[in-house]
């Protein structure tokens, strides 16, 4: 699941490598994330009929071809096709990986197995940055950076090669007598009110979250005259404190509504990006990136959430419907890289600034739910 995270630190790299314009470079985070949109239904469906298991694993089989090429790939193109392939399985991997570990795990286990996963996806963003700057130090200035790809294509097929290994222990997993979700029924969902502006929201964090790690190492670049090789080290901060406010949103969200952890996300957030905007320093633009990591830490938790209690008689096609949302990872970074092609890197802030307000607009218009995550 790592590897989604992986799309902004390659798009810094890869605009450097290929020469890219900011407009360019703005179409491979889309290439990763207009999947969600496109296949996250047609995913629901393969997983219904094949089965979880077998999901996950047809999601890891296009997941490994694709870091292989993104390892060798000299041409744009090239590398256009290995990102889009890398959406695909990551999107397969998003819609059947829970499912598959909730018909392995249950009751009390089940939160707190799906919150180590996430603190594994989270050590994997983590990482990514710091293999990639070794890379550059230590194997090649120019292109050292690739053997991010060769790591995660081992853990990719040692996760395969594990999960085939108990196929004959694990129980069933294909959904007999009920019906796969279809495109008809989401859209038909899109049609409550509270869905269609959790959908929004959705799109608005997710869009905030991966501009966020596009924009932070040119930011760094352009404030503190670093090379490329430290200022992605600015993304491996903000996923540090991306972990430490999930970590504390364990506690902090049985205590507080929905509602209130999604206004102090936002507040957060905003904090963070008018720092940003400002921070000549070194330790202001860390302070920054450190506000920005905790606001978004709980917020697509919180959001998928009050969605799911909105109706609780349609979950399973309610996530499906909120992980199109996910799309928004391709729409708002292309307009951060033509905003900042005509405005320079307030552009790409002034868009990210724009997706926040979409989600506080959201954060105020739901009810206090007495819920909690």
């Amino acid at each position: 699941m790592g590897a989604l995270d992986l799309v902004g630190l390659a798009t810094n790299y890869f605009k450097a490598d290929m020469a890219l314009s900011n407009s360019q470079a703005g179409f491979i985070p889309g290439l990763v994330s207009v999947w969600f949109l496109l296949i996250s239904i047609p995913a629901g469906r393969m997983m219904h009929f094949l089965g979880k298991r077998a999901t996950v694993l047809s999601a890891l089989l296009v997941i490994c071809p694709s870091l292989i090429i993104a390892f060798f790939c000299k041409a744009y193109w090239s590398m256009l096709a290995a990102m889009a392939m890398m959406g695909i399985g990551c999107t397969i991997l998003v819609v059947s990986l829970n499912p598959l570990i909730a018909s392995l795990v249950s009751g009390r286990n089940l939160a707190s197995t799906l919150t180590a996963g996430q603190c594994v996806k989270a050590f994997a963003a983590l990482a990514a940055p710091a293999i990639a700057a070794f890379g550059v130090r230590h194997i090649a200035p120019e292109g050292g950076w690739r053997i991010v790809f060769a790591v995660f294509l081992v853990m990719s097929i040692l996760a395969a090669l594990l999960m085939s290994s108990f196929g004959k222990s694990d129980p069933e997993t294909i959904d007999a007598g009920t019906s796969p979700t279809s495109m008809r029924q989401c859209l038909a969902l899109l049609r409550k009110p509270a869905i269609l502006a959790a959908f929004l929201a959705v799109l608005c964090h997710v869009g905030s979250d991966v501009g966020i790690t596009v924009a932070l190492p040119q930011l760094f670049q352009k404030r503190l005259a670093l090379p490329l090789k430290d200022a992605t080290l600015s993304v491996t901060v903000y996923y540090i404190a991306r972990l430490a406010g999930a970590l504390a949103g364990i506690l902090v969200l049985r205590k507080i509504s929905n509602k209130s952890g999604l206004v102090a996300g936002v507040a957060l957030l905003l904090c963070g990006l008018a720092l940003a905007g400002l921070a000549r320093t070194s330790w202001a633009l860390y302070t920054a990136v450190a506000l920005l990591g905790l606001g978004n830490a709980n917020i697509c938790a919180l959001i998928i959430s009050e969605a799911l209690l909105a109706v609780p008689e349609e979950q399973n096609t309610t996530s499906a419907t909120l992980t199109m949302g996910f799309a928004g990872g391709a729409l708002f970074p292309l307009l951060m890289g033509f905003a900042s092609d005509l405005l320079g890197i307030a552009g790409a802030l002034a868009v990210i600034a724009i997706c926040i307000i979409g989600v506080l607009i959201y954060s105020l218009t739901i009810k206090s739910s007495k819920q909690r995550i």
